[in-house]
C-alpha cells in the first residue's frame, strides 16, 4: 500500500520540481548568453538534485509511517487475539472452579497463561522476513567446537552440513566403519567377523545419542522463542558428555563424524523453528518485554472474576434461596386448607366436624379410635385432619403445581430485580453491598417479597466488583437454582416431607375453622358446639356418660364440678351409664 503513496507524493515533488525548472528558465531569458551557459545548468541541477532528495526523504519517511502502522495494526490484531484466548481460558477457568471449588494458586495461573502464550506465538501470522540459512551459524560453532579440542585435521568434513538436506531426518542413518576405531582395538578384534561385535556397539552408542538428540529438538521446539547458537553448543556439549562415560575404544573420528551426523539433522530441524519465530523481531521484542504486563491482567482478571462468581454464589444460596423457598411455601398450607375444606360441609363449623368424627368412629367400630377420642380428643382430632390433607394431597398432583407455580413468579421478581440494579453499571467497579441491598429493596417494595437478608449484614459481599460480569454471574446461578428447585420438587412428592417443610401446618388451618371455643363439659368432656364467638353459655347436642372416662371417677368428678352445675347432678346420679341429655353449662 506504501508504494502507492511514495509515487503519489513523487508526482507531487516532480511537478513543483517542474514549476521551479520554468522559473530559472525565465529567469535567464532575459540574461546574456554567458549568464545563461555558466549558471543556468548549475541551478538546473541542483533542481535535478533536490527533487531526489525531497523524493528519498518522502520515501523515507512514509516507509517509516506505514512501518509503524503495521507494527500497530500487528499489535493491536494480537492483543485482540490474546484477550479472546485468555477469555475463552479464564471462562473454562471459571467452570472448572465452579465445580471442584479450588482456589488456583499463582503458580497454576501462570501454567494456564504460559500455555495460552505458546499457542498464540506459535500461530500468530507475523509479518514474513527475509529466510536465513542458519547451515552457516551451526558450521561456524561446530568449527570453534572442533577447533578447542585440537581436531582442526577434521575441519574439511564440514562442507557436508546444510547439503542435501531431505525432507525427513528419520530416513537418515549413522554409518559405522573401521576408521573410527584405533589400530590395537582393530588387531585384538581381527578374529571376529569383519569387527562386528564391536561395530554393534558403537551403533548402538550412536543410537542412544541420537534419541537424546531427538528428545532434546523436541524441548527447544516447545519453547517460545526462536533459534540461537547455543542450542548447537549445548547440544555438542551433551554428545561429549555421552562419550566420555562409553565402554569401548573408538577414535575422534567417531566423534566428529556423529557430531557432524547430528548438525547437519539440526539444521533441518531448527531451520523450521528459525523460520517460525524469524519475523517481526521488533514485534516479537515488544510482545515478549511486555508478557509480565499481560500475565499480570491474567491473573488479575481470573481473581476479579472468581471472587464475583463467588460473591454471588455466596448470595444465591444464602440470600436468594431461601427467600425463594419461604416464598413458595408462604400461604401454601391456606391454600392447601382451603382446598380441602370446600370439597366437603364438615369443616364448615365445629358442629358438623364433630357429627362427622363420631360418624366415623361408628362406622370403624374401632375401640381404640374410640378411646383415644375419649381420651385424647385434641390429639385424635388433629391426627384426623392431618390425615385428611394428607389423602387430599395424595391424590392429587396440585403440590407439585403450586410449588412450580411459585417457583416461577419468585424467579421471575428477582431476575427483574438484579437487571433494575443493573442498568448503567456496564462495565463500572462497584461495591457490591449496596447494589445487592438494592436487589432485596426492589424486591421487597415492588414484588413484596420478604427477603432474608440477615447475610448482608457481614463484611462478606464488601468488595469491588465488576458489576455487568456479577450480575451476569447472578442471573446465571438464578436460572441455576430454579431448575436445581424444580427438579427437587418434581422429584419429591413425599406429602410427609412435604407437609414437614411448611412453616405453617395444613391442618392447623382447617383446625381453626372447626376447634370452636375449646370448652368442654366439666362432667364428661364433650366439646361445646356453640357457633357464636363470645357467647358465655356453652352447650353441647349430646352427652357422654358419666364414668365413662377412664381418667377419672364420678365421684371425684362431682367434687370438681363448680356450684352452678349441681342442678344436673341429680339425673347424673340416678343412671351414670346413660347419655345425659341436651344441657347447657355457664363458664
Amino acid at each position: 500500500m506504501h508504494s502507492s503513496y511514495v509515487d503519489e507524493a513523487a508526482e507531487v515533488v516532480k511537478a513543483e520540481a517542474e514549476k521551479l525548472k520554468l522559473k530559472v528558465e525565465a529567469y535567464f531569458t532575459d540574461h546574456d548568453l554567458l549568464r545563461n551557459i555558466v549558471f543556468k545548468p548549475v541551478l538546473l541541477g541542483n533542481v535535478e538534485h533536490l527533487q531526489e532528495q525531497a523524493i528519498q526523504d518522502l520515501k523515507e519517511r512514509l516507509m517509516a509511517v506505514n512501518e509503524t502502522h503495521c507494527s500497530s495494526t500487528q499489535l493491536q490484531t494480537f492483543e485482540t487475539l490474546l484477550e479472546k484466548e485468555t477469555q475463552s481460558k479464564l471462562r473454562a477457568m471459571i467452570e472448572s472452579s465452579k465445580s471442584n471449588q479450588v482456589l488456583l494458586q499463582d503458580a497454576q495461573l501462570e501454567e494456564e497463561f504460559e500455555g495460552v502464550w505458546t499457542h498464540i506465538l506459535s500461530n500468530f501470522d507475523f509479518r514474513p522476513s527475509e529466510t536465513e540459512d542458519i547451515s552457516v551459524r551451526v558450521k561456524n560453532v561446530l568449527r570453534e567446537n572442533l577447533m578447542s579440542r585440537g581436531l582442526q585435521k577434521h575441519l574439511k568434513k564440514l562442507e557436508a552440513i546444510g547439503q542435501g538436506q531431505t525432507s525427513d531426518n528419520q530416513n537418515q542413518k549413522f554409518y559405522i566403519y573401521d576408521e573410527h576405531f584405533g589400530y590395537r582395538s582393530r588387531l585384538k578384534h581381527m578374529f571376529e567377523d569383519n569387527n562386528r561385535l564391536q561395530k554393534l556397539e558403537a551403533q548402538q552408542l550412536a543410537c542412544n545419542i541420537i534419541q537424546q538428540y531427538e528428545q532434546f529438538v523436541e524441548e527447544k521446539s516447545l519453547l517460545p522463542a526462536g533459534f540461537s547458537d547455543c542450542y548447537i553448543k549445548e547440544l555438542l556439549e551433551n554428545i561429549e558428555r555421552s562419550l566420555q562415560d562409553k565402554a569401548i575404544e573408538i577414535k575422534t573420528a567417531f566423534e566428529v563424524d556423529l557430531k557432524i551426523f547430528l548438525c547437519h539433522a539440526a539444521c533441518q530441524d531448527f531451520q523450521k523453528l528459525h523460520d517460525r519465530y524469524a519475523k517481526d523481531g521488533e514485534l516479537l521484542q515488544h510482545i515478549s518485554a511486555n508478557k509480565i504486563v499481560y500475565l499480570a491482567e491474567f491473573m488479575y482478571q481470573f481473581r476479579k472474576m472468581d471472587q464475583c462468581h463467588r460473591t454471588a454464589h455466596a448470595f444465591t444460596s444464602m440470600v436468594l434461596r431461601p427467600t425463594v423457598l419461604n416464598y413458595v411455601h408462604r400461604n401454601l398450607a391456606m391454600r392447601i386448607a382451603d382446598e380441602v375444606g370446600g370439597q366437603t360441609p364438615r369443616y364448615q363449623s365445629q358442629h358438623a366436624f364433630h357429627q362427622s368424627l363420631l360418624e366415623e368412629l361408628v362406622g370403624e367400630d374401632a375401640f381404640e379410635n374410640i378411646l383415644e377420642y375419649l381420651c385424647s380428643f385434641e390429639d385424635f382430632r388433629l391426627r384426623r385432619l392431618r390425615e385428611t390433607v394428607e389423602a387430599h394431597l395424595s391424590r392429587s398432583n396440585d403440590m407439585i403445581t403450586w410449588r412450580q407455580q411459585r417457583l416461577g413468579e419468585i424467579v421471575g421478581l428477582m431476575a427483574a430485580a438484579v437487571s433494575e440494579a443493573a442498568e448503567g453499571t456496564a462495565g463500572v467497579l462497584s461495591d457490591a453491598k449496596p447494589l445487592l441491598e438494592r436487589v432485596c429493596l426492589t424486591l421487597e417494595l415492588d414484588g413484596g417479597v420478604e427477603v432474608i437478608r440477615a447475610a448482608l449484614d457481614g463484611p462478606l459481599f464488601s468488595i469491588t466488583v465488576k458489576w455487568d460480569y456479577f450480575v451476569t454471574c447472578l442471573l446465571e446461578l438464578l436460572a441455576a437454582m430454579r431448575l436445581e428447585l424444580a427438579q427437587e420438587f418434581t422429584d419429591n412428592t413425599d406429602v410427609a416431607q412435604f407437609l414437614q417443610k411448611q412453616p405453617v401446618q395444613p391442618h392447623e388451618y382447617l383446625l381453626t375453622r372447626v376447634k370452636g371455643c375449646e370448652k368442654r363439659c366439666p362432667l364428661c368432656r364433650t366439646p361445646c358446639e356453640v357457633e357464636e364467638r363470645g357467647h358465655k353459655v356453652h352447650w353441647a347436642t349430646l352427652h357422654r356418660p358419666v364414668g365413662m372416662l377412664p381418667s377419672m371417677s364420678w365421684q371425684s368428678s362431682v367434687r370438681d364440678l363448680p356450684k352452678s352445675t349441681s342442678r344436673i347432678q341429680p339425673r347424673s346420679q340416678r343412671n351414670g351409664r346413660r347419655l345425659l341429655r341436651t344441657r347447657p353449662w355457664p363458664v
